[in-house]
């Protein structure tokens, strides 16, 4: 293929990337048309698990759950592993998050995986996710508490080939959360730990010269799924348990230019608040199990879309849309991001545009996202 040639392929690739980006912004759009006020919100302790730690992920508009491997993989679906590439690898993530509202609060992240050999996979990471200082005041403005609420969550993950194009995986994650913590008259409580797991499966229908489908599904979250901080404390309640399943596909043009659609559903397994007078103490009274059932019946759920146009395994151009019902928090979105590879290192950025009547009022507009990527051993 001539210079010329190669250079009208790729403007091509681009126009078909811009045109069905535009169809997929549509679709989360349509499927999610509940507000915050019309429904009852599900409530969750551990904000710290619906924050995903994936900047690729995030520029793909938090779909990541049936995408191609990489050192982030452990985030969203651990079962990727064994499909990566390279024989090994490290990221490091940062989010600023809620920059619209405050400053301070920020996650940071590192992940990584080790291939044991051609069927097994191990990983790990680890999160901590930072909230600054929270001043609670009273009417006069005399300073009641000061709280310094802090998360973080350890996770190691074993995944394994079921076959040549089936993988399983199984995470398990401890978390420990101040958020019910306060600087009170020099006294500390309100620390709380739970421990949790994630199950996962990957599909990869990805042919030799790269052309194909992929699909992923993970029950997330799940263990001991109560944070209690302490008698009448309000931050009381239930971990983000979660079902989800994603569907990709990936297109070659030629050795230069790819393409890859992807999409998530997830669905929350969080229960609602009884309303009533005894709603809260009938929630808190619930089983884990239990929550898990009465959350299957509520209507917290969200949807992403993303594309990827990939030139040369060099330069990653993404973009996404995210979108989840009102009684998930009813958040919707843009984004877009940045990749690049040399070598063995590489960049990644995401950033959240901001959209909407009130961009001011989405406290996720202008969410900027940083990773780094280290693969000892090149591919």
């Amino acid at each position: 293929m001539t210079t010329l040639n190669k250079k009208a392929v790729a403007g091509y690739c681009y126009k078909i990337y811009l045109s069905i980006l535009g169809v997929l912004f549509l679709i989360p759009a349509v499927a999610v048309s509940q507000s915050a006020t019309e429904t009852n919100p599900v409530s969750t302790a551990a904000p710290l698990l619906r924050i995903s730690a994936d900047t690729r992920a995030a520029a793909l508009g938090e779909a990541g759950i049936a995408t191609s491997a990489d050192a982030s993989s452990i985030f969203l679906n651990a079962a990727k592993t064994v499909f990566a590439k390279e024989e090994g690898g490290l990221s490091l993530n940062h989010v600023s998050w809620l920059r619209e509202i405050t400053s301070g609060f920020y996650l940071l992240s590192l992940s990584g995986y080790q291939k044991i050999d051609d069927k097994q996979a191990i990983s790990g990471s680890i999160r901590y996710y930072n909230t600054g200082k929270v001043e609670e005041r009273d009417y006069n403005g005399t300073l009641l508490q000061l709280a310094t609420p802090r998360e973080f969550a350890i996770d190691a993950a074993y995944s394994r080939l079921l076959s040549d194009q089936l993988s399983m995986s199984i995470a398990f994650r401890y978390i420990r959360s101040s958020l019910g913590a306060s600087v009170n008259a020099g006294t500390t409580s309100g620390g709380a730990g739970a421990l949790l797991g994630d199950i996962s499966v990957f599909y990869n229908g990805v042919d030799d010269e790269g052309r194909g489908f992929t699909a992923g599904a993970v029950l997330a979250n799940i263990g001991t799924g109560k944070i209690d901080y302490g008698s009448d404390n309000g931050n009381n309640g239930f971990v983000p348990a979660r079902i989800g399943v994603g569907a990709g596909y990936h297109l070659p043009i030629d050795d230069e230019n790819k393409l890859m659609f992807t999409a998530d559903f997830n669905k929350s397994m969080v229960p609602l608040i009884p309303d009533g007078a005894n709603g809260i103490d009938e929630y808190y009274d619930y089983s884990v199990i239990k929550s898990y059932f009465k959350g299957i019946g509520n209507e917290a759920f969200s949807v992403s879309a993303g594309a990827e146009y990939i030139y040369k395994d060099l330069l990653s151009v993404r973009a996404g849309y995210f979108a989840e019902s009102g009684a998930y928090g009813g958040r919707k979105y843009m984004s877009t991001g940045l990749g690049l590879k040399l070598n063995q290192f590489g960049l990644n950025f995401a950033y959240i545009v901001p959209s909407g009547d009130n961009t001011l009022g989405n406290a996720l507009s202008n969410t900027l996202r940083f990773g780094v990527t280290f693969s000892p051993v090149k591919e």
